[in-house]
């Protein structure tokens, strides 16, 4: 995507300052989606830190996140692929897609 002429803004509810980086996977989400005019799949939650060659780096506290994603609603969750190596997970409530490239992500975010 080129994205160099284009003004790309992100607004966090209440104005907040976000700086985990397991938020650059929603915010890169968002950005594609807005840029090729795609929906997202709903009730999907990313939790991903992006690296500069689009690999999707692992985590902390992902179980603790998945299960917060799990209270709000959430129906998938797109997460590292290495978060999941050892994660004893087991819920049907919410669908555990594990990515390690950005367009593995974009492809499960955009599908459905």
């Amino acid at each position: 995507m080129h994205l160099e002429a284009e003004d790309i803004f992100v607004n966090v509810a209440g104005g907040i300052k976000i700086e985990d980086p397991a938020a650059d996977l929603g915010v890169t989400v968002a950005i594609t989606s807005a840029f090729r005019e795609q929906i997202v799949v709903p009730n999907t939650v990313f939790l991903g830190e992006v690296g500069l060659a689009g690999e999707i780096r692992s985590i902390s506290q992902v179980i603790l996140r998945i299960n917060e994603a799990e209270k709000l609603g959430f129906k998938y969750c797109v997460l590292p692929k290495n978060n999941c190596k050892n994660l004893d997970y087991k819920n049907d409530s919410i669908e555990l897609i594990p990515v390690s490239t950005l367009k593995e992500a974009l492809d499960a975010a955009l599908r459905r």
